[in-house]
């Protein structure tokens, strides 16, 4: 910004030498020598004529023949002021919104302030039933113990969840940990449920979790109810505002998945990583 002011500051004085020495002084000097040949005209009784009238140019005729001069010193002038505004509104815009209530402070707060709890484990005979029904594959020996999720993560999920809560929507959590044995079993199910090997996936960090519905006591997976669809694409666009990555954006699309984002250095950081 110093070194922007420094060749306005150059600029502007070069627009100003060149008006002066251009335009200002040479036509004062014009029209002094234009009436001093008027004064010793009429002194002698002889009409007021110049000698030699090339030498002596009109005011008026070095002005407009300095004119673009002029509006080049203008340009000149005005462009590095532009420059700055522009950068500043360029630099408001790249920006995060820091109003208050937006979402780098509530998620500031949510991980510097109140802990937010897990809800209550549902009793086992939900995953049963929902796993009878054929709604989800092997869920009842999945881990759902939140203290094994990162703690960041954990509390993110949370929020997301309280969020949903508040917009009708009671979440579930179906799975969090996940060993890499299990993760090995799953694979051998076949890429439609997971194509992730063993510590391939962010569950075997405890930065990724299964979420569902509960819905009258019962949980609801299935995207293809319309009141399940409705809630997936709210749950993954909290979970994005809360810094999440949501797997209903994959090609092979996850609905009730998400994990952190950027959670590589982490995965990386972890034993067996």
């Amino acid at each position: 910004m110093t070194f922007a002011l420094l060749i306005w500051l150059v600029v502007a004085l070069s627009c100003l030498g060149i008006y002066w020495f251009g335009v200002h002084r040479p036509a004062r000097a014009a029209s002094g020598r234009s009436e001093a040949i008027e004064t010793r005209g009429v002194l002698a009784g002889a009409p007021a004529t110049p000698l030699h009238t090339e030498a002596a140019p009109a005011p008026g005729r070095l002005r407009q023949r300095m004119r673009p001069w002029m509006w080049a010193a203008l340009a000149l002038l005005a462009l590095p002021p532009l420059l700055v505004v522009l950068s500043g509104w360029r630099l408001r815009l790249s920006l995060p919104d820091q109003t208050p209530g937006t979402q780098d402070e509530r998620l500031a707060a949510l991980l510097a302030g109140e802990q937010l709890v897990p809800p209550p484990p549902l009793p086992p005979e939900v995953f049963a039933r929902a796993q009878a029904e054929g709604l989800a594959v092997e869920i009842v020996s999945a881990d759902r113990r939140w203290e094994l999720l990162d703690a960041g993560f954990r509390q993110r999920l949370l929020a997301v969840y309280k969020a949903m809560r508040e917009q009708g929507y009671e979440m579930v959590l179906l799975e969090g940990y996940r060993s890499p044995e299990r993760q090995a079993m799953l694979q051998r199910q076949g890429p439609q449920v997971t194509q992730a090997g063993p510590m391939q996936s962010y569950h075997q960090h405890g930065l990724a979790a299964d979420s569902a519905f509960l819905r009258d006591g019962r949980l609801v997976i299935s995207e293809s109810d319309p009141w399940a669809l409705q809630g997936y694409e709210l749950f993954g666009r909290e979970s994005e505002r809360y810094g999440l990555r949501w797997g209903g954006r994959w090609r092979m699309r996850d609905y009730g998945h998400v994990e952190l984002a950027g959670a590589e250095k982490k995965a990386a950081a972890s034993p067996g990583g």
